[in-house]
């Protein structure tokens, strides 16, 4: 049997009523991760587990 490899690609567009330094700041705030996943019990157990993740932390 032969097999084909695919490429395939897709796009996600979100628009935020917010600027641009605002959501930056939260797309480094574990807080606010671990409060919008909540309902999904997940949580940080290693690196940096509260706060904000700064240049070259995990």
């Amino acid at each position: 049997m032969q097999t084909r490899e695919m490429a395939v690609t897709f796009q996600c567009k979100t628009t935020i009523e917010a600027s641009q330094t605002a959501v930056f700041g939260l797309s480094l705030s574990v807080d606010a991760h671990l409060e919008a996943m909540a309902g999904s019990k997940e949580r940080a157990i290693a690196g940096v587990t509260a706060g904000s993740i700064g240049l070259g932390e995990e």
